[in-house]
C-alpha cells in the first residue's frame, strides 16, 4: 500500500504531488537537522563572569529559574533579568520554592541583583523586553538561560533584536529531549518537538522577509 502511494506521488504527470513530496522531504531533513542542533551543552566564558543574564520563563516548573539563580550564586553573572513573569507574581514568590535547592544560601538577599520583566508574553516579547533592559544598562555581553529545545529560536530572536550584543547561553535540560536522546520515542515528545521546529521555521521566514523588505 505504501509503495503504491509512493508510486502515485512520483508519477511524472503529477507535478503537484511531486512538489508536495519534495517539500515534505525538505521539512523532514530540516527537522532531523534541527533536533541534532539543539544545544545539549552550554556556552559560557571560562575565565571571567558576565555582567548580566536573562532567564526566559516558560515550560514546567522552575528549572530555568533555578539554573539562572545558580549562575548568580556562582558569580558567573552580576545581574539577572527574569523575562515574561506574570504581573501577579513577585520575586519572593518565585524564590521561596527554590530555598530547598540552595541550602546554605540566603537567596532572599539576591533581590538586589534580580529584576523581573512583566511585559513579555512570548519569545518575541522576551527579545524586546531583554533589548530594552540591555540598552538601559548598556550591557555588551549577555547569557541566555532557557530550555534546550527553546534555545535555537530564542537565540534567533535575540540576535535579531540585539545584533551588537555578544550572546552566550546556558542550556537547561528538558525531560523530553533527554528521553528522545535515550531512544525513548513517544508521540507526545515528537509532537512537542515538531511544534517547536515549526515555530523556528516561522521565525526564520519572518526574519528573511523583513530583511528583504527593509533592504529594498
Amino acid at each position: 500500500m505504501i509503495f503504491r502511494i509512493f508510486s502515485i506521488l512520483t508519477l511524472k504527470k503529477c507535478r503537484f504531488c511531486r512538489t508536495i513530496l519534495f517539500l515534505v522531504g525538505c521539512w523532514l531533513i530540516g527537522f532531523i537537522g534541527y533536533f541534532n542542533q539543539i544545544p545539549r551543552t552550554s556556552v559560557l566564558p571560562e575565565k571571567f563572569s558576565l555582567p548580566a543574564g536573562v532567564i526566559l520563563t516558560g515550560g514546567p516548573g522552575l528549572r530555568r529559574i533555578e539554573y539562572g539563580i545558580k549562575l548568580l550564586l556562582d558569580h558567573k553573572v552580576d545581574r539577572l533579568l527574569i523575562s515574561g513573569v506574570d504581573p501577579s507574581v513577585s520575586l519572593m514568590m518565585m524564590l521561596t520554592p527554590l530555598k530547598s535547592s540552595f541550602l546554605g544560601h540566603n537567596i532572599a538577599n539576591l533581590s538586589c541583583c534580580i529584576e523581573l520583566g512583566h511585559a513579555a508574553k512570548d519569545t518575541i516579547g522576551n527579545a524586546e523586553e531583554t533589548k530594552n533592559w540591555v540598552e538601559q544598562h548598556d550591557y555588551r555581553q549577555l547569557v541566555i538561560v532557557t530550555s534546550d529545545y527553546h534555545l535555537l529560536r530564542s537565540l534567533k530572536e535575540l540576535q535579531a533584536a540585539m545584533p551588537k550584543v555578544k550572546l552566550y547561553y546556558l542550556s537547561v535540560p528538558s525531560d523530553f529531549v533527554t528521553r528522545l536522546d535515550q531512544g525513548k520515542m513517544r508521540i507526545n515528545y515528537v509532537w512537542k518537538l515538531i511544534g517547536e521546529y515549526n515555530k523556528f521555521l516561522l521565525v526564520s521566514v519572518r526574519q528573511l522577509l523583513n530583511k528583504i523588505w527593509y533592504n529594498n
